[in-house]
């Protein structure tokens, strides 16, 4: 469990549809008798059916979890939304990509959206770089 892990959220009553949550919050304090964790969860565009005391459950969303993930020096930051910086393979430049990040550890974030898979990326140096700069891409052979 990490904090921005993604859950779906749903009403016990079944009231109203599931929810997207990202856990914002995990106490460090464990409980001794149950042994659990108090973890706090933010609820995306939350209904009035979602009010405090409301028994819910919550499901880690598997979706989020299966997620491409990207070392955390491949992003950069402008006027508070995330970036990565892709490459064209054909002309050896780079432009700047809007994504959305998901999970986060020390090293490496989870995608949600704005990437997709087999498109390379520059993951050093990215705040050095413009758009449409031209780059050395290092050959690599896949397996």
């Amino acid at each position: 469990m990490q904090i921005g892990q993604v859950f779906r959220v749903v009403l016990q009553s079944g009231a109203a549809p599931p929810l997207r949550g990202k856990v914002r919050e995990i106490s460090p304090q464990i409980d001794t008798l149950t042994h659990t964790q108090r973890i706090k969860i933010a609820l995306q565009d939350a209904s009035a059916d979602f009010r405090l005391g409301t028994l819910v459950t919550a499901y880690i969303d598997e979706v989020a979890e299966a997620a491409t993930r990207i070392p955390v020096t491949a992003l950069f930051e402008r006027d508070g939304k995330t970036f990565v910086w892709v490459v064209d393979p054909k002309a050896e430049t780079v432009s700047d990509r809007q994504i959305e990040i998901g999970a986060r550890d020390g090293q490496s974030v989870s995608v949600r959206s704005g990437l997709e898979q087999g498109v390379r990326i520059v993951i050093a140096g990215v705040n050095s770089i413009t758009s449409g700069q031209r780059v050395r891409i290092l050959k690599t052979e896949r397996p």
